[in-house]
């Protein structure tokens, strides 16, 4: 995860096991809007069979865990009406999908629409073997028996008002963000662009990204955007901290001036 940065520093920065694995969270967003409900990134859900859930330590095995936290917001899964996937890697999309013990079950939001870039729909039906093991290839099968989804470009519209969409293709080939636009500021989903606190640092990067030097910059675009006490970037990855603020330090670099440890429910 921490790419080229040496173990003596990332060790410093957050919890390791007997192992040298780091925690991950899979942290969704919901976002209620004028009625609608939209639901950012689905998680890894349950469709791993037990052995593969194992390998990854994934600690929700046995159960989806996205649904089990909308349960507890009351939300039911029919009340879903947009997810919005930032990319089709498996600990992103993956939540939609049935358990492993019924493979064959449709996509768990049976209302929804779902969001997702042509780039990406395309790459994960033919993947390039560096990144072949990320991609939920079962998804798109689904997705076209589910019939109910938007492909975006660069130059498309957005189909949600209040919402705007960046085009990245540093971790991965045509990653959306969306960035939701309040009165009182805006919150942008980069997920895997800046999956934790340490990647605000724009050396901080994955040995997952595609493109590397790409990303970088395209970190730096999108914090140069969201500088201030107003604007929240949200964090999908990280272990403790749901969303951060940014901003420039003394030696122009970008650091976390303000962090939320955890939302709940927040109103903007």
């Amino acid at each position: 995860m921490y790419g080229r940065i040496p173990a003596a520093l990332w060790k410093k920065w957050g919890p390791v096991d007997e192992k040298e694995r780091i925690p991950m969270n899979c942290r969704c967003l919901l976002v209620e809007v004028d009625g609608k409900k939209i639901l950012c990134e689905t998680g890894m859900g349950n469709f791993f069979e037990p052995e593969k859930a194992m390998r990854y330590g994934a600690q929700s095995a046995g159960a989806n865990q996205l649904l089990e936290s909308l349960k507890e917001l009351k939300v039911t899964p029919e009340q879903i009406d947009y997810v919005i996937l930032t990319h089709l890697h498996f600990d992103h999309c993956q939540g939609t999908l049935p358990s492993f013990e019924n493979p064959g079950g449709p996509l768990i939001f049976p209302n929804a629409t779902y969001i997702l870039s042509q780039g990406q729909y395309e790459v994960c039906q033919k993947p390039h073997r560096l990144e072949r093991a990320s991609f939920c290839t079962e998804f798109i099968e689904k997705l076209e028996a589910h019939k109910k989804f938007v492909l975006l470009n660069p130059d498309s519209p957005s189909p949600l008002e209040g919402v705007s969409f960046i085009f990245s293709h540093g971790h991965t080939k045509s990653l959306i963000c969306p960035v939701f636009h309040f009165q009182s500021g805006k919150v942008a989903f980069p997920t895997d662009m800046i999956p934790a606190k340490p990647w605000v640092h724009l050396p901080v990067l994955s040995g997952f990204d595609r493109f590397a030097e790409k990303l970088l910059e395209e970190k730096k675009a999108l914090m140069d955007q969201l500088q201030g006490q107003t604007d929240w970037i949200f964090l999908y990855h990280d272990w403790s901290c749901t969303a951060v603020q940014v901003q420039v330090n003394s030696k122009g670099n970008y650091e976390v001036a303000q962090e939320q440890a955890k939302w709940l429910r927040k109103t903007f």
